[in-house]
Parts: C-alpha cells; structure tokens; sequence
C-alpha cells in the first residue's frame, strides 16, 4: 500500500517552485515542508490558495524532531535540492521510503553536474529519482526523466535553471503515479560499470586557465566557471582577474605558443584573445568588483602560473585564510 503523505525537504532557493509545479499541480493534499530558512512566498501561496500545508524550519535535522513531528510510517519523504545530507539514523527512519532528485542518469555523474554539464558539452542527460543511502547518490532508482540541454543555454545559471525545471517536471510526474495511480514503487539496483563521480569544483582553485589548452576546450572551461560562480582566473598586469561572458571564434589563432593568451585587438568593447586554434573575444575582465577590460591594450598577455595550474586538478573541499585544506588535512597555502 503506498504511503498517504507526503514530506518535501529542500531548501529556500528552490521549494516554493516544487510545490508550485510539482506538488500542487500533482494535487497532493497531505504535505509537509522542511526547510533551512523561511520563505514568506510559501507562506503566501498556502493561505491564498486555503492549502493545508504544514511548513518547518529547522536549523538542523534530527531524528528526535522527526520522530516527534512527522507521521514517518505513513510518509513517503522526497529531498529536492536538501539544505542538509540526510544522516544514516533518518535513512534507517524511513527504511525504503526516503528518495533524493539527483539531475544526471545515475549512477553517471555521481557528485557534482552543473558545472560539467558545460565543461563536457553535454547534451542528452537525465534526472533520477533514487533512495537515499549513506554513499551519497548510491542508492536504486525508481523514477527518471530523459531531457535534452539545447546549445542555446550557455551559462552555469541557465543551466541549472533548465535542469531544475525538468527536475519538478519528472517529481510531478512520480508524484501522480504514486499518490493519484497507486503504482508500486519500483527499485532498479544502479549499473556500477557505468559510474562515474565529478567533485565539486571551487572557482578560487579549481578555475585557473591554461593557455594552452585550445580554443574550444577554453571556451567550455571559462563557460563552466561563469555566472553565477566567480569567474575562471587569470593574470594579468600582475593582478588576478575573472572572466566572463567568453565567446570562441575559429580565427585569428596564435601563431606561436608564445602567443596564446595574448590581447591581439580590440572589436566592439571586447578583448580578441590569440589562443591554440581559434581566438577568443572577452566582454568581462573582473578586478576585485570593477570591469577593467578599457585598461587592457593590444600586447597585453593572459597568463596562468604554472603552480595555480598544478593546484586546480587537485580535489579540495574548501579554502580557508588563504590555506587549502582537505577534510582532514591542510594541504598548502594558497598565495
């Protein structure tokens, strides 16, 4: 027999659009809501609509509140877009009925997908409704949705928008299957051949350039670091600058390596990079919170020190007062 309720944990960002699109639409009655922090458009939405909803902020999740609070037998708990890792004490709670939106074709792209949905130009790609276990994005998977990634979306930000809309559409989806058809939850054990796992990327040390990589693989580089992350990085005049809103055009490459990353001219208030087979044009120099693309002359070069290269294929976890640290360990300092 399928569970009767529902509990929805996700975050202040994306929860009023879930229960909008996915949610209400799917016409489910018996819903909670916890989230990190509160959202006065959830509020709203609820008491214009006369919606029995209930909605909890919490600043932690605890097994003791939830056993307090939540009906856990009888509720199916879908995580999309979680403000916390759900702890293996909640898992063990909810045993088979506690599933996470993960946006890639399980188990490909374990971990992070954003970012590397534009690094790989990918196209076809997948969001998955799987069982939440301690080895995050692990567990089976009982629903998906195929989707495609038009070219036309090029930044980060228009991505994840894109994905988190097919997200809600494919939970709608599952949600009017299970709750309105009463079909069986259906669990598919994850092919492991086909696993794969992309870290989080860090744009302070994972987003340096290198010039010589060629045009197209600077292009999708640049694109994955853009907004609404800080920018890929790069020297020049001496100073750390990030750019922004790079297009690649297959003339005007450098003649000699020397050349790659070199300031060629100027067209329409954007830079012409020289680079391995191509050019790039630049409409974005960040220094500090100025665009300082006028102060930048033909002759200028772009360049990369060999030790940022060498840090940014390195998997770290955070950086803190200019030291990188893994989660146990300090690994340098980051100068």
């Amino acid at each position: 027999m399928n569970k009767k309720k529902l509990l929805l944990i996700s975050c202040k960002a994306w929860a009023f659009e879930y229960l909008k699109m996915s949610v209400i639409s799917a016409k489910i009655k018996d819903v909670t809501i916890i989230l990190e922090k509160k959202d006065p458009k959830i509020d709203t939405f609820i008491k214009d609509n006369k919606i029995k909803y209930k909605v909890f902020i919490l600043g932690s999740l605890k097994t003791t509140w939830i056993k307090k609070n939540i009906d856990y037998k009888n509720t199916l708990t879908i995580c999309a877009a979680s403000a916390w890792i759900i702890n293996s004490e909640i898992i063990k709670l909810f045993k088979k009925n506690i599933f996470n939106i993960h946006q890639s074709a399980l188990p490909s792209f374990r971990g992070s997908v954003n970012s590397f949905v534009r690094l790989y130009n990918i196209r076809a790609l997948q969001t998955t409704l799987h069982l939440v276990q301690k080895t995050i994005d692990t567990g089976k998977v009982v629903f998906y949705k195929d989707f495609y990634v038009d070219r036309k979306l090029v930044k980060p930000f228009e991505i994840n928008n894109y994905i988190q809309l097919e997200n809600r559409k494919m939970l709608k989806e599952f949600l009017i299957d299970y709750f309105i058809l009463n079909k069986k939850l259906n669990y598919s054990e994850q092919n492991n051949f086909f696993s794969s796992y992309q870290p989080r990327l860090k744009s302070e040390i994972n987003g340096w350039i290198d010039w010589s990589l060629n045009v197209n693989e600077l292009d999708r580089f640049i694109g994955a670091f853009d907004d609404p992350y800080p920018g890929a990085k790069a020297m020049i005049h001496g100073k750390k600058v990030s750019l922004f809103d790079v297009d690649p055009s297959c003339v005007e490459s450098s003649r000699h390596s020397f050349e790659n990353g070199m300031v060629i001219r100027k067209f329409m208030k954007k830079l012409v990079v020289a680079v391995n087979g191509g050019s790039l044009y630049i409409s974005k120099v960040i220094s500090g919170k100025k665009n300082i693309i006028e102060k930048i002359q033909p002759g200028d070069i772009f360049y990369s020190p060999k030790n940022k290269i060498d840090l940014s294929k390195r998997r770290n976890l955070f950086l803190e007062k200019k030291n990188i640290y893994t989660k146990k360990n300090k690994i340098k300092k980051f100068i």
